[in-house]
């Protein structure tokens, strides 16, 4: 009976394979075969150059570079895959259709467990046009305020110019290419690397994923530099209208904030402009005029604020008005007169001065500003005579005496020294 057992092939034969079956009915109750899907799963792009060598470029539409990807296979290994391990591929050389790219999607791990692997979008869209490749400057836009005392000098960027390369529809919309660079509560000089943004002609950010361009680290400096306040002087030329005085100058604005460095603003304290000369000839009203500092700056130094630069002054006019004050002949001087001679006034009349000045200034003058006197050297005969009055103001009074003043003196000869004038 044993060895019948024994050497009986079809008894073993049949053994092996209830052995088999009973290990994959095993194999399939405890690591069954499943299907699961797979979300986020990048895909690569291979061969551009098939599209960049027509001068062509391409861009992804539908956001199909990230896809799903459904995988058959037993449940441990489904279980350790992840999106990362999915491989999805799109090879240009394999365009058949002009926008589209087919996808081949293999597992990097656990291939002997994996019976099929199906992406649930089966082609990479794209849009594809004429290239374009254009330079733009580099602008620099500042954002916040340094610290209290200090100002924004020199920007220098490297590189100063950017090569772009794009499709010509995204290119062409390019109007500005710039940096943010944020200096808020500063107080020494900047040194960053920054990426450059790209900007339409309304301000809007353009997307810049579809772009080509040489570094996206623009290595930026910017210097910090002292500030102070300065006074501005301004001068006039020329002589108003008749009865008319330049009062003052008044400019907008009357101070202006300058940057430079701590040794060129040591000494800087006021700002002449004495070239732009302000043109009051024949003025009978107040005269205007717009002058552009910025050419009277030392060189080391800058505005603050470029709307500065253009300095609003005016020259302030003012009408002239006159005012008649008496004088008692008591107080005329009486000067040199021969001693051969005996001089009186003629009447017991005060003498009228009139006095020309700005309404504020003649408010305060009064006959104790007033300095009268008669010269009486050149008498040579007696009689009634109408001599003028030499009359003058007081040092530093802003007025002036208008028309002559004479008076009546009676000349007689004198027995004895000569005498003053009596009424």
């Amino acid at each position: 009976m044993r060895k019948k057992l024994t050497h009986n092939w079809g008894l073993k034969i049949i053994s092996v394979l209830f052995a088999i079956v009973l290990w994959l009915i095993v194999v399939n109750i405890v690591d069954p075969v499943e299907t699961k899907t797979f979300n986020n799963v990048h895909v690569t792009v291979e061969n551009e150059s098939v599209i960049k060598d027509q001068g062509k470029v391409y861009d992804i539409t539908d956001n199909s570079d990230t896809i799903s990807v459904s995988v058959k296979g037993r449940r441990s290994a489904l279980e350790a895959l992840k999106s990362t391990d999915l491989v999805a591929i799109a090879d240009m050389k394999e365009m058949i259709v002009k926008d589209s790219v087919p996808i081949d999607v293999t597992a990097s791990k656990y291939n002997d467990k994996i019976q099929d692997i199906s992406p649930k979008t089966r082609t990479l869209k794209i849009s594809i046009e004429d290239s374009a490749t254009k330079q733009f400057a580099i602008n620099t836009i500042i954002s916040g305020t340094p610290g209290d005392g200090y100002a924004v000098g020199d920007i220098t960027c490297n590189p100063s110019v950017l090569k772009v390369t794009g499709a010509a529809s995204v290119v062409n919309k390019i109007s500005k290419v710039a940096i943010t660079v944020d200096v808020e509560d500063m107080t020494t000089t900047i040194n960053a690397s920054y990426t450059p943004k790209f900007y339409d002609s309304d301000g809007d950010v353009i997307e810049s994923t579809s772009l080509e361009y040489k570094s996206d680290d623009i290595a930026v400096t910017v210097d910090l530099l002292k500030t102070k306040e300065i006074e501005l002087n301004f001068l006039t030329k020329g002589t108003p209208g008749d009865d008319y005085q330049c009062v003052g100058l008044v400019c907008s604005p009357d101070k202006i904030t300058v940057a430079g460095e701590d040794e060129d603003l040591a000494d800087l304290n006021e700002l002449d402009i004495n070239n732009d000369l302000i043109d009051i000839s024949d003025a009978t009203d107040n005269v205007q005029q717009i002058i552009d500092i910025t050419g009277y700056l030392p060189n080391a130094v800058r505005l603050v604020d470029s709307s500065e630069a253009s300095v609003l002054v005016t020259a302030i006019m003012e009408k002239l008005e006159t005012k008649s004050i008496e004088v008692a002949k008591s107080s005329i001087a009486l000067q040199n007169i021969p001693s051969k001679y005996s001089v009186n006034y003629a009447n017991n009349d005060n003498i009228v001065v009139t006095i020309k000045g700005l309404a504020e200034v003649l408010n305060d003058i009064t006959a104790g500003n007033i300095t009268a006197s008669l010269d009486l050297s050149g008498l040579k005969e007696t009689g009634t005579k109408v001599v003028t009055v030499a009359v003058s103001l007081t040092d530093g009074i802003e007025a002036s005496v208008v028309g002559e003043v004479t008076v009546n003196i009676v000349v007689t000869k004198s027995a004895t020294n000569a005498s003053g004038a009596k009424s």
